[in-house]
């Protein structure tokens, strides 16, 4: 599947790893191997660096 790209760790562990809290957003999280175009996804952008999107 050309470009799909998977979430599939805790919230928890994406904050630690990139020292970014989430925002709260209108869809709840949930792990997934199957992120492709139109899907909502985490995203961390340079403003600001410190959340998830």
């Amino acid at each position: 599947m050309c470009g799909r790209y998977g979430v599939v760790r805790k919230v928890e562990t994406y904050e630690k790893r990139f020292n970014a809290k989430f925002v709260q957003t209108e869809f709840e999280f949930k792990p997934t191997f199957n992120i492709g175009v139109g899907k909502y996804a985490p995203v961390i952008t340079n403003t600001p660096p410190t959340q998830v999107l």
